[in-house]
């Protein structure tokens, strides 16, 4: 149902489940990998009380809506093409100090330039769509790079690789035909 698109999925019993889930599913994960790797109790409360600011910030800041701008939004294409781009740099960004500064100027950035973008006249679910494919293209071919990275390029986790980019790519085709059938002027503007 197109008009139910900006509707929350899930209302306050769904978001508390789905909150639950998740640290249960956390836990598990913590519990098998406590071997491996352990953050020390400083480095975990920092990054809880982050965790914890940043879920504040955003909903003390609600959904205020911006003026929009007098200009015709990007064709899809520019859209996807910036997201396919964006998604990769972060995606082959070394895991260092430096690294993780990278990671956050182009997140910083890619939000600031879609935030403008999204203002424009125009801005529709086609922009939308090409968003969110041109961001997945990274981990459709990554998944298939940590296997082969880790070692763990076995004919089962490469199938089930392959599944998921099938899969995916099923799911973006069904997803761009509704799109272009929803809004089809917006394919052709600008």
């Amino acid at each position: 149902m197109p008009e139910r698109r900006t509707t929350p999925w899930l209302g306050r019993a769904g978001l508390t489940v789905t909150v639950v889930v998740f640290l249960l599913g956390a836990t598990v994960i913590f519990r098998d990998q406590t071997e491996q790797f352990l953050a020390t109790v400083p480095q975990m409360a920092g990054t809880a009380a982050a965790t914890t600011a940043l879920i504040a910030a955003a909903f003390a800041g609600g959904r205020r809506p911006r003026a929009p701008v007098d200009r015709p939004a990007p064709r899809p294409w520019l859209v996807a093409a910036m997201a396919v781009v964006a998604a990769n740099l972060f995606f082959i960004r070394p895991e260092s100090w430096p690294g993780v500064a990278a990671g956050v100027a182009l997140v910083a950035v890619t939000t600031l330039v879609v935030a403008r973008w999204s203002r424009r006249t125009g801005w529709s679910d086609t922009h939308r769509l090409a968003l969110a494919s041109g961001a997945l293209t990274a981990y459709l071919w990554g998944g298939f790079a940590l296997l082969a990275f880790e070692g763990a390029a076995t004919t089962f986790n490469l199938a089930g690789q392959l599944l998921l980019v099938l899969g995916t790519a099923a799911l973006l085709l069904a997803a761009a035909r509704t799109a272009r059938r929803a809004s089809p002027a917006s394919i052709h503007h600008a």
